[in-house]
């Protein structure tokens, strides 16, 4: 946050509050946004949904490669 609030020109403090709230996941909790049964794909099927009912798409979009997971590091094994 000290780094961010140098290069932005904004105080410590502006930067920590500008954070609060805001969920910065380690590699688990990006597996869990971004694996295939992800909170995102499951939130962009949702929507994918709202819009074909409400005129926006002609047909549901195919969402298969839309989340992808490989990048992230491999668990460690023990």
């Amino acid at each position: 946050m000290r780094r961010i609030a140098a290069w932005r020109g904004l105080s410590f403090e502006e930067v920590r509050a500008s954070y609060a709230g805001m969920e910065l996941p380690g590699v688990a909790g990006n597996r869990g946004y971004f694996g295939a049964e992800g909170r995102l794909l499951a939130a962009a099927n949702a929507l994918n949904n709202v819009m074909v009912a409400k005129g926006l798409l002609d047909a549901p979009d195919r969402l298969d490669d839309l989340m992808e997971d490989r990048y992230l590091p491999r668990a460690a094994v023990t």
